[in-house]
């Protein structure tokens, strides 16, 4: 036991020390392999000023995606190369591809049949459809899993690291009208970060309670630009004034 505290274990509650996360957070890290938790450690810096926990809880979901895909990534490749019988050369090219142009390939690759180079068709296919501008990411995210315009514009109204903590974290997991689900996921998640980013602001200039409670009921886009621009001059006796 004492030897596991001296290895990964101790490095993670030195972490969690580091960055005051709370227990979900923790745990979180706990669960992961060492491959991707020393990449989380090493690589994490949330904003300043925002909830870190929720910073944390996207990062890693991201980083544990991200892992996960390079494993499956191999199957994937091969089993569609197999399909079709490409060569070495066009089976490399899909494996340069990004992950979304990728899986844009294989999922619209439908060449004639009785080709006698199915290889060379494809590497054309392939570079007829990276001639396409990049998807927006947001675009992406809606069609993944078939959001109305409503649900989309109130994603796009939300600040970027929000955005960015929305996408990794929505896991509706069949619960009915994705978009109403969505909704009712970003209002909870806007108002946590409002809550995280108000108390560490409060904290930071030992606003009172009546100050903080007024900061949260602005927008979030708001309350970032006070937190970004605050700066009261000199010996101010009553900050929250």
């Amino acid at each position: 036991r004492d030897g596991e505290r001296d290895g990964p274990a101790a490095l993670c509650d030195d972490f969690v020390a580091q960055w005051g996360l709370d227990g979900r957070a923790a745990d979180r890290l706990r669960e992961l392999s060492s491959e991707v938790l020393e990449e989380v450690m090493s690589t994490f810096d949330p904003k300043d000023d925002g909830n870190v926990n929720a910073q944390l809880m996207a990062f890693v979901k991201a980083k544990a995606s991200a892992h996960a895909a390079i494993g499956d990534e191999g199957d994937a490749c091969d089993g569609f190369a197999r399909r079709w019988g490409l060569d070495r050369g066009a089976v490399a090219r899909l494996r340069e591809l990004p992950p979304d142009q990728r899986e844009d390939v294989m999922a619209s690759f439908d060449p004639p049949a009785n080709l006698e180079n199915i290889s060379s068709h494809f590497m054309a296919f392939v570079k007829q459809r990276g001639g396409a501008a990049p998807a927006d990411p947001l675009e992406a995210f809606g069609r993944r899993w078939g959001l109305d315009d409503r649900a989309l514009d109130r994603l796009r109204d939300a600040p970027g690291d929000i955005q960015d903590d929305i996408m990794a974290s929505f896991d509706p997991k069949g619960q009915g009208n994705a978009s109403a689900v969505f909704m009712s996921f970003v209002k909870a998640r806007t108002r946590d970060a409002r809550d995280g980013t108000v108390q560490s602001f409060a904290q930071r200039w030992g606003l009172d309670d009546r100050a903080a409670d007024r900061l949260r009921e602005l927008p979030v886009r708001a309350i970032d630009e006070i937190v970004e621009t605050f700066d009261p001059k000199g010996d101010v006796e009553n900050i929250s004034a």
